[in-house]
């Protein structure tokens, strides 16, 4: 074998090696007809390029790869290239194979960015399984694509998968994406693993200072963070926290983007009333107000027209279901007690 036919062995060789990982990526969750056409063109150059490179002992009793040498020193001859250089040639098409593979395996992280774009397309369609598949290979692709992992633990969080969300949003922590941070801690506050959740949440809040957040991400941070410290009974620290929500909230442009605008204030008329304080009450009102109200939620669609109409809260954050029937419960008593002689 001489020194450059062995160059090109090992060349093709590396590049099989390329493409099987390629391939295994790709394949990943399921093929998709992008996925199969990135495997497919560069398969079918990679295989016919190592038979044309064959030599001709291995090309014994096979006429494909005898027809494809014979086909590519052809195209030399074409292309007048020297026969004594035929072994440097095909050596430098092989560098060429690889290169482009090489390419296309640094590519990966860019295909991953258009796979996640994608499955965020479908889950604001509603097409959750396709989001799943997108965001799935997307971190087939990109293993560490920490906006995939936040929208498939996103996705886990919404089909009530909360072990798998937790993994997620986990790998997203790591990434420090401070909505991850936020989400998670939620979780533990439903599990009753509030310091888990005080300690996921002030982290939050430190990143929002050296990166830049959107303001909706610091009320949620501030307005979980709150809701910790009530269900620890530190009711003071609670109250600061909620505040800090609220006033973020004012904004009307804000408040916009806030489909859950209404859980700082239901949480502040839980801790209000804790200490007894008289302004609980209207606090309760902003509560059950903000619910009802929230254009967001409000009429989107005849499901949450219903909803409204049956006193039910925001399906999208459950706890807040909860907080309408407690609104309404204190707000009647507060009536009826008015009522008395």
């Amino acid at each position: 074998m001489g020194y450059f036919t062995g160059l090109t062995f090992g060349g093709w060789s590396v590049s099989l090696a390329l493409l099987v990982n390629i391939a295994s990526r790709f394949l990943s969750g399921g093929p998709d007809v992008v996925g199969t056409f990135a495997i497919i063109v560069p398969s079918l150059i990679t295989l016919l390029k190592a038979k044309s490179d064959l030599t001709e002992e291995e090309q014994k009793d096979n006429d494909f790869s005898e027809a494809l040498k014979k086909g590519f020193e052809e195209l030399l001859i074409t292309w007048k290239v020297p026969k004594f250089l035929h072994a440097e040639t095909k050596f430098l098409s092989t560098m060429a194979l690889l290169l482009g593979l090489l390419g296309f395996w640094y590519s990966l992280p860019r295909i991953s960015a258009i796979y996640n774009q994608r499955g965020l397309e479908h889950y604001r369609a509603g097409e959750l399984s396709s989001a799943e598949a997108d965001y799935q290979r997307a971190i087939a692709l990109e293993p560490d694509n920490a906006k995939a992992h936040y929208n498939l633990g996103r996705l886990y969080e919404d089909w009530l998968q909360l072990k798998k969300s937790k993994q997620e949003y986990q790998l997203a922590v790591s990434a420090k994406i401070p909505r991850a941070y936020n989400n998670l801690a939620r979780l533990y506050i439903l599990e009753g693993d509030y310091p888990k959740a005080e300690n996921l949440l002030v982290e939050g809040l430190k990143l929002t200072t050296e990166q830049s957040v959107y303001p909706e991400d610091k009320y949620n941070l501030y307005k979980n963070l709150g809701w910790a410290r009530f269900k620890q009974n530190r009711d003071d620290e609670a109250k600061i926290a909620l505040e800090k929500a609220l006033n973020i909230a004012k904004d009307p442009k804000v408040a916009n983007y806030l489909p859950n605008r209404a859980s700082a204030s239901c949480i502040l008329a839980q801790v209000l009333e804790r200490q007894e304080k008289p302004e609980a009450l209207q606090e309760w009102e902003n509560c059950r107000n903000l619910i009802i109200g929230n254009p967001l939620i409000s009429k989107p669609n005849k499901w949450l027209d219903l909803a409204n109409k049956l006193g039910i809260g925001n399906r999208l954050i459950p706890e807040e279901d909860t907080w309408l029937h407690l609104a309404n419960q204190r707000i009647q008593k507060a009536q009826q007690q008015k009522q008395r002689p």
